[in-house]
């Protein structure tokens, strides 16, 4: 039988030679290319102010959040203001109707109660008492005429009268409605 040999022939003694001393000259090479490499990096990352820059970067960062939080804050704060006075321009002046009211009350009149209702009309219940029903018509006439001069009711209605015996005590409720 013949020999088939699929591996290529040795080459002779010299070329083999040759070839391992050019392998071992680059390997040396390569040896002292990674070597210089690694001593440049070293002393570049020693002289080089990384550390110091991240640290800086820190620093800023810490003090960027602090900012942070005071400029939330100030937001937060100033939407608050705008949302309040905003609610305020919207609300109507109710101690404006209590002054006007309570200052019509004469000598012997006394408010009892003084009720706001906001449900689908605005409506103000304000009960009114005195021991002399001449007052309680003066009242009446007072804020009737208030009514009619400065538009401060749609409507007034006289929704109660009482008189208490043991006391001797007229109590007059009465509703108007605020536009």
């Amino acid at each position: 039988m013949s020999e088939i040999n699929l591996l290529p022939q040795q080459q002779s003694g010299a070329g083999q030679q040759r070839a391992l001393t050019i392998t071992r000259y680059v390997a040396i090479g390569l040896m002292f290319l990674v070597t210089a490499s690694s001593g440049a990096l070293f002393f570049l990352n020693i002289q080089s102010p990384l550390s110091q820059l991240v640290e800086r970067e820190k620093q800023l960062l810490a003090s960027l959040s602090t900012y942070d939080k005071r400029a939330n804050t100030y937001m937060v704060t100033g939407e608050r203001l705008n949302s309040i006075s905003s609610l305020l321009s919207k609300r109507t002046d109710y101690g404006n109707y209590m002054d006007i009211l309570l200052r019509q009350a004469g000598s012997g009149t006394i408010v009892d109660g003084f009720v706001l209702s906001e449900k689908t009309v605005k409506t103000l219940t304000l009960t009114v008492s005195s021991r002399s029903l001449l007052s309680i018509n003066t009242y009446i006439d007072n804020i009737s005429k208030l009514a009619e001069d400065q538009k401060l009711f749609k409507r007034i209605i006289l929704s109660d009268v009482a008189f208490e015996s043991g006391r001797g005590v007229y109590t007059v409720t009465i509703l108007a409605q605020i536009p």
